[in-house]
């Protein structure tokens, strides 16, 4: 039928542009009948399967479990502080700076610092995708800037999902921020439930395998809650985006309320550490986008 041609169509170009895994259920049936139908050389199978099983050969794969060095690493390698070091540097590299009027990096003198927002205390969002488990609890960026500046750093989450709706709980951000030298706000998307949301309420996911986005905008009412801090307080504000896709950020660009905007994608178990280097200066920031962001309205221009 036109599934199977289709198949052996994809699974012919596949291997002849060097894919040589397929991790979905495409080559099994796809590779005897690209083959049947004259699509693939029994020689370009061959080639792919000599390069998967030379990978797995000098991985020790095949080796008796005693000869392979990976065999006698402790498990105290796991979770071991040089390795916490490197999931922190790789934080850090991965921070992108997108907008900055001079606010960064923030003083460490103010008396109060508010961190507000879905992202800014919720540890499983950090991890993203396709991820083990930590040694121990992420750190979010609630905890990372509050080992920098102790109990000067007040939460008041605003908002308790990234897809949720309410802004009940806005009046406490803003309030909370009123009188606060910064308004830390962490907002973006989500590959996973958060800790902060209820029981039985639709999961706060926005973006994952199985669940694309079908829009650029910000989701939820995570800009409302920005626009709300922003119009009810004169407190500087910083935006920090925890995401995996680009978001459209075109408001908080061009809004002089906003001083300055970080990007750090799901940076991983350290990541609040990272984030409060990164606003307090202890880093530079020096990621670079990945991926080209537009403006929600850039398909209406062209």
């Amino acid at each position: 039928g036109a599934a199977a041609v289709a198949a052996s169509e994809a699974t012919a170009i596949g291997i002849k542009a060097g894919t040589d895994v397929d991790c979905g259920g495409t080559y099994p049936d796809g590779i005897t009948a690209a083959v049947a139908q004259g699509l693939l050389a029994v020689a370009d199978v061959d080639t792919a399967l000599e390069r998967a099983l030379t990978t797995r050969f000098r991985l020790g794969v095949f080796d008796p479990p005693g000869d392979s060095p990976y065999a006698h690493l402790p498990p105290s390698v796991v979770g071991s502080a040089a390795h916490l070091e490197l999931a922190r540097e790789s934080a850090r590299q991965g921070i992108v700076l997108l907008k900055n009027d001079g606010i960064l990096p923030m003083s460490d003198a103010s008396a109060k610092y508010v961190v507000i927002g879905p992202q800014s205390n919720d540890p499983l969002v950090l991890l993203g995708n396709y991820h083990g488990n930590p040694t121990h609890t992420p750190v979010t960026p609630a905890d990372g800037l509050r080992a920098l500046l102790d109990d000067r750093v007040v939460v008041s989450v605003g908002l308790p999902a990234v897809i949720g709706e309410g802004t009940w709980m806005f009046s406490d951000a803003v309030n909370a921020a009123a009188d606060a030298g910064y308004a830390i706000i962490f907002i973006g998307s989500s590959s996973k439930s958060t800790n902060l949301s209820q029981p039985n309420l639709v999961e706060p996911a926005t973006e994952k395998e199985s669940l694309d986005r079908s829009n650029l905008d910000m989701p939820g009412v995570q800009l409302d809650l920005v626009k709300a801090v922003a119009k009810r307080t004169t407190t500087p504000i910083i935006v920090v985006l925890i995401n995996g896709g680009p978001i459209d950020i075109q408001w908080l660009v061009e809004s002089p309320r906003v001083h300055a905007i970080l990007t750090a994608g799901y940076p991983g178990q350290e990541g609040g550490t990272a984030i409060a280097e990164v606003l307090l200066g202890r880093v530079n920031p020096s990621g670079r986008l990945p991926v080209t962001w537009y403006f929600s309205n850039y398909t209406e221009e062209n």
